[in-house]
């Protein structure tokens, strides 16, 4: 992979000309899942469809991911909390559970629940720190300075009166103890966009954001200014990445994808492996060039909004 970076000179440059207003984030969730979806990932950053990637580290391909990682040298990788699974068959060979050995938080496979029994199990949150500060330190510990924290299916917004915000903050405190302090992205909606008649993002509500902007900013997590999630269960063409582009507000955006390979047999294994191996297709189609000359838009990284972020208080 090539080492260029979508660095923060280049855009401050081109915001202090007034051309450039609209900063976008493309974060490709899931690195880690498959051999798949690894592929298809490293791929696109090389193409610079996307700027980042976030890995999980409970998932089969872990390994794989991390060893990408270091063969190309890929710098903007963030960390993909996983606390549930999509109800993959056993034997699908996308089943996954945990790094700890927390029964609460695992079937009777070993796997971790679907995202509605998760949240309506009555789980210890105990168990769901631990399992966080897991993740965050196996990340770590093989030698990827992550630059960003989301989660897997929203797993730790507050639902049906589930408090994950509190695990995640707690654990994070935690990591923070025996490991330097540094300001890191975190993908956390302030808001949600309407397009084509679906909301693009779980938001977490008016009520919590004050609770979540104080501790954001006492973990020096700093978060972009709108998040979209590119429609996992709708049919993907060139022509919603087109709405979606055109539709990105001023400031900073993340939007998420889920691109994939397809490799024979994908149809018995992931019931919408069409929407994420399209998704790959259309991705392709896109680059930081086109986006900067056809949207107006700079592709930028976690990194670099951190930057941008931290120039605004200048």
């Amino acid at each position: 992979m090539t080492k260029t970076s979508f660095r923060w000179v280049a855009a401050s440059k081109a915001e202090s000309k007034n051309k450039m207003s609209k900063f976008l984030i493309i974060n490709a969730d899931d690195f880690g899942m498959s051999k798949a979806f690894n592929e298809a990932i490293v791929d696109l950053l090389e193409n610079h469809s996307i700027s980042t990637t976030t890995i999980m580290s409970s998932a089969h391909a872990y390994a794989d991911a991390v060893r990408l990682i270091q063969q190309h040298g890929i710098k903007d990788v963030g960390v993909h909390l996983t606390l549930t699974q999509e109800g993959y068959p056993e034997d699908s060979g996308l089943a996954y559970g945990g790094l700890t050995i927390a029964r609460s938080l695992h079937d009777n496979y070993g796997n971790f629940f679907t995202l509605d029994k998760f949240l309506s199990s009555k789980i210890p949150s105990k168990d769901i720190s631990e399992e966080i500060l897991a993740q965050l330190n196996q990340v770590f510990n093989d030698g990827i300075l992550f630059t960003h924290v989301d989660n897997h299916q929203y797993s730790i917004m507050p639902r049906k009166g589930f408090q994950g915000w509190h695990c995640f903050y707690k654990a994070y405190s935690q990591f923070e103890r025996t490991h330097e302090k540094v300001n890191r992205g975190f993908r956390c909606a302030k808001g949600y966009q309407i397009i084509n008649g679906t909301n693009t993002v779980a938001y977490a509500g008016r009520k919590l954001m004050p609770y979540l902007k104080f501790q954001n900013k006492r973990h020096r997590l700093i978060t972009p200014d709108q998040v979209i999630a590119y429609p996992y269960f709708s049919p993907s063409s060139v022509q919603l990445f087109d709405t979606i582009f055109q539709s990105i507000r001023e400031g900073v955006t993340e939007l998420l994808v889920h691109p994939c390979r397809y490799f024979k047999g994908i149809e018995s294994q992931n019931r919408c492996w069409d929407n994420l191996t399209n998704q790959y297709a259309h991705l392709k189609q896109f680059n930081a060039d086109i986006l900067r000359d056809k949207y107006g838009i700079d592709l930028v990284s976690y990194r670099d909004m951190i930057n941008i972020k931290q120039k605004r208080l200048t």
